[in-house]
């Protein structure tokens, strides 16, 4: 175990923001222990229901704190469950944040304000932005938890989740949205490049791209300088 995971594991606080409940309760499961704060409260182990986010926190940090073969356990553990990364589902659940927008709320939202007006081309860049942000967001910890291939994974995700929605969503938020989610795209690609300085990556991405999103394959990749 090296230092950086070891740095990884002691960071715990910060992965445990990153994973869902269930996921902190299978790296306490998976580590076989038992501590006196569970006889004391009477939480069955066998159900992470009974334990919310902050106990699972706190024990995690403790664990990790307290005892290096925990800690390098856990991080083990932690590699395993953040590098479990679906593109395709990641893709799927873009699609329909952005498909779930409604035009309604683009027209409650721009217009005339007591500070100033806002355009509907405006606004619905602003809604598509503040959708995706949370997706930008993640790659961006991935990539400070020094999960480059997950990120990348994440990223692929992301890009075909916008490229299928271009092609196939029916609503008409996206017929005032026209060209946004091409540029939203390549935007997308740009601060992932950003992040990501190894090459092996930048060829990886570049031939999921003439894969999946053949069309806008050759202007992004330009935009982005692979």
């Amino acid at each position: 175990m090296n230092r950086s995971r070891n740095l990884l594991a002691l960071d715990v606080i910060l992965v445990c923001g990153h994973l869902p409940s269930g996921s902190m309760f299978r790296c306490l499961a998976t580590l076989r222990l038992r501590l006196n704060f569970f006889e004391m409260t009477n939480i069955d182990l066998n159900s992470y229901d009974d334990l919310n986010p902050s106990i699972l926190r706190a024990v995690l940090e403790k664990l990790c704190q307290d005892d290096m073969e925990v800690r390098a356990k856990a991080a083990l553990i932690v590699d395993e469950l953040l590098n479990a990364v679906d593109f395709q589902q990641i893709a799927e659940d873009v699609f329909y944040c952005l498909h779930d927008i409604e035009v309604d709320d683009l027209w409650s939202r721009s217009g005339a304000t007591r500070y100033g007006y806002t355009s509907p081309e405006e606004m619905a860049v602003q809604m598509l932005e503040e959708e995706l942000q949370p997706y930008q967001d993640e790659i961006a910890k991935l990539m400070r938890l020094k999960q480059g291939a997950a990120a990348a994974e994440y990223c692929k995700g992301v890009l075909l989740g916008i490229y299928r929605y271009e092609k196939g969503a029916k609503s008409e938020f996206k017929d005032w949205s026209e060209d946004l989610p091409r540029e939203c795209f390549q935007f997308q690609l740009k601060t992932w490049r950003g992040l990501e300085s190894e090459s092996g990556r930048h060829v990886q991405m570049a031939a999921f791209l003439e894969k999946n999103c053949n069309d806008w394959s050759e202007a992004a990749q330009a935009s982005v300088g692979f």
